[in-house]
């Protein structure tokens, strides 16, 4: 990072929020302090330059005095460093959909730093960082669903708050929407749609509430309800819930092609997956692994096609 970047940095981090303010000259007595070598007019020119990329303003006074628009900004800013920034840009480009609107609101001035610090150090690696990386998603693309006005408001604050929350809900098999007092657990982010993880009324039983299905949505003043026991990061990775399980765990054996043989090898079904070559014509292999029956695996197995044939389980072999 050059010296330039670095002083540009201290003076924005020595700059007060509003209505504090600093002039050129005593920002020029605190760089010097640091070990930087400039003058007073080189602080002024850098002030207008960062102007333009950064919440800052000038009043009139003689000598002007320089502050953050905002009080808080300043301290964002110099509590902020490379990678902080690269973090809050991630999170705002793959997670935003699971935060609270109101949360989101309040770390909208993190987000504009996060911005505005990784443009003023575009020439560093780490801020090039974001502009390297993707995220792909493992299936067929899809467009997420809209959602009806307030319904993502009322159900993320419910959730946040603890309380239960009235959701007019039309089902896939229903033509009108029916009304439901939910107890919310949890929130899933899959394929684009936004599913709300609650019981209903007086049931213990946790289910999937779609949030493009609901048709209007109320916090309401009651607390919910926890079922006993229930832990939602145990519902959705050990459980497999949204995976559709239809069973417990099975002993998975395929014998699969060559190309699929390479690929399983190095993104396994499970740790204890064994692969083991037949020495056939097609050059085909024997996988064995232990795996959570689910519907996506027959979804997946079935989407592979002449690639592999189920061996056991018989009944997923018969359902193949």
């Amino acid at each position: 990072m050059s010296d330039t970047i670095l002083r540009q940095l201290a003076m924005l981090m020595a700059i007060p929020g509003k209505p504090g303010k600093v002039t050129a000259r005593q920002l020029h007595a605190n760089l010097s302090t640091q070990g930087y070598e400039v003058n007073v007019r080189s602080v002024e020119r850098d002030l207008h330059k960062l102007s333009t990329q950064f919440p800052l303003m000038c009043d009139e006074a003689h000598p002007a005095g320089w502050s953050w628009k905002e009080a808080g900004l300043h301290h964002n800013f110099g509590g902020m460093s490379l990678s902080a920034a690269l973090t809050y840009q991630l999170l705002e480009k793959y997670l935003k959909p699971l935060f609270p609107p109101a949360m989101l609101e309040d770390m909208e001035p993190q987000f504009a730093q996060a911005r505005q610090s990784l443009v003023l150090l575009g020439a560093d690696p780490v801020a090039r960082w974001s502009k390297r990386i993707a995220n792909i998603p493992s299936g067929q693309p899809l467009i997420p669903p809209k959602l009806k006005d307030g319904v993502r408001d009322a159900v993320y604050e419910a959730l946040l708050r603890d309380r239960q929350i009235k959701v007019d809900y039309l089902s896939v098999d229903r033509e009108q929407p029916k009304s439901y007092h939910l107890h919310p657990l949890g929130l899933a982010h899959r394929a684009g749609a936004i599913y709300l993880v609650a019981t209903a009324e007086n049931y213990t039983d946790p289910r999937q509430w779609a949030l493009h299905r609901m048709k209007a949505a109320k916090m309401l003043d009651a607390t919910a309800s926890i079922p006993k026991g229930f832990d939602f990061q145990r519902y959705v990775e050990t459980e497999k819930a949204f995976e559709f399980p239809t069973g417990k765990k099975i002993r998975l054996q395929l014998i699969v092609s060559e190309w699929l043989a390479r690929h399983l090898s190095e993104s396994l079904l499970s740790t204890e997956q064994k692969i083991v070559p037949l020495n056939d014509k097609e050059g085909r292999s024997r996988v064995t692994a232990t795996v959570m029956e689910t519907q996506q695996l027959e979804w997946w197995l079935r989407g592979l096609g002449a690639h592999v044939e189920v061996v056991r389980p018989i009944r997923l072999r018969r359902a193949i």
